[in-house]
């Protein structure tokens, strides 16, 4: 079975990034879809930044949704971000432009439907 990565420093800096929905400060927030170790969180390679409102206070939060459905909603690919983000290997403009450009896409799909 392969160990899970966890590191406070890389979940401190995809925090960093801001929520990849309304850019507000962040949380890193796991993704679940396609987990299967139920009752353990993913590795933290599988996090992505989202407020506190969009990953568990707001009525439409992450935690109280389909995940799948959410993300989908959110017009994110949640697994493709949190990998583009772990590629930028802690450079932080590379990984702030990640998360703007994975919302800007959003936005455009959003917008077009």
């Amino acid at each position: 079975m392969k160990s899970r990565f966890r590191s406070r420093r890389y979940r401190q800096y995809v925090a960093s990034l801001g929520c990849v929905i309304c850019g507000a400060e962040a949380h890193a927030a796991h993704v679940r879809i396609g987990h299967y170790a139920m009752g353990l969180k993913p590795s933290d390679d599988r996090v992505v930044p989202l407020c506190p409102y969009h990953h568990t206070d707001g009525p439409d939060a992450q935690h109280k949704s389909n995940e799948r459905d959410w993300w989908q909603r959110q017009g994110i690919d949640p697994l493709k971000l949190a990998q583009l983000i772990r590629e930028t290997n802690g450079d932080y403009e590379s990984g702030w432009f990640v998360v703007r450009e994975a919302k800007r896409l959003a936005g455009a799909v959003a917008s077009s439907e």
